[in-house]
């Protein structure tokens, strides 16, 4: 079954190319789904899935330049029913019972499990995206309000990019959930962990990082980057990990 929603998943976004990401570029606040850039039936979509974070209202992150905390269960965007109802959800359904599934003490994800996993934190990051796009400059974290920076994207804002890298990673985030993953599996980390506390943070368009304590599991995923070496992938992860968590 979910092999089947996969293929229908993954034909949505080959037929529809660069004409979602487009509208959302041209309107970054455009009510379409992400998946398919329908109009109708629109539903809210978690960009954290509810059962990650245990769907506890209070539970907060801070995501972008303004340092502003905002809850987990507020933040979504929009899908249609049937990609989120049939397609999305069935593939975190999949998801939660690979985790509860696999004892990482006795075994590990095979090849077809990690290509799942991959295309989950994925499309992660590709909501994560929009997410920034949309946000609006409040306040910089050293200094005062501008006014005329309140209806810039925030991701604009960023340091060391531009527009064009920001609507070309969006664009890239898209069209790679069309691709089966088999030149990424050294791009996936995973950790057996003991930690009591759920914990998230990425960077759009390179790397994000969940930890799920109840599955005793924690991911990390280089989203371009390549390595040769598993070892190699895990060398920076832990630089990374260190600096940030």
């Amino acid at each position: 079954m979910i092999e089947k929603k996969l293929r229908s998943f993954r034909n949505i976004i080959r037929d529809r190319k660069s004409s979602v990401t487009r509208q959302l570029i041209q309107n970054h606040y455009a009510e379409i789904c992400i998946i398919c850039g329908d109009t109708k039936d629109l539903t809210k979509e978690h960009v954290i899935p509810k059962w990650v974070f245990k769907n506890d209202q209070k539970k907060t992150f801070i995501q972008t330049l303004n340092e502003v905390s905002q809850t987990y269960s507020k933040t979504t965007v929009f899908a249609c029913k049937y990609c989120n109802n049939e397609l999305l959800s069935s593939l975190e359904t999949y998801i939660q019972q690979l985790l509860n599934s696999v004892d990482l003490s006795e075994g590990f994800f095979d090849y077809n499990q990690q290509d799942k996993l991959i295309l989950w934190l994925e499309i992660i990051d590709y909501k994560l995206q929009i997410l920034d796009l949309r946000r609006k400059f409040n306040k910089s974290p050293k200094g005062p309000y501008i006014p005329y920076l309140a209806n810039i994207p925030v991701a604009i804002l960023q340091r060391d990019t531009s527009p064009t890298w920001i609507f070309r990673g969006l664009s890239k985030a898209y069209k790679r959930l069309g691709v089966k993953k088999k030149n990424f599996k050294e791009s996936l980390l995973v950790f057996k962990t003991k930690n009591p506390d759920f914990h998230f943070f990425n960077r759009n368009h390179d790397f994000i990082f969940l930890e799920l304590p109840e599955y005793e599991k924690a991911f990390f995923l280089f989203l371009r980057e390549r390595f040769e070496e598993h070892t190699d992938a895990h060398d920076k992860a832990m630089e990374i990990m260190k600096k940030v968590y």
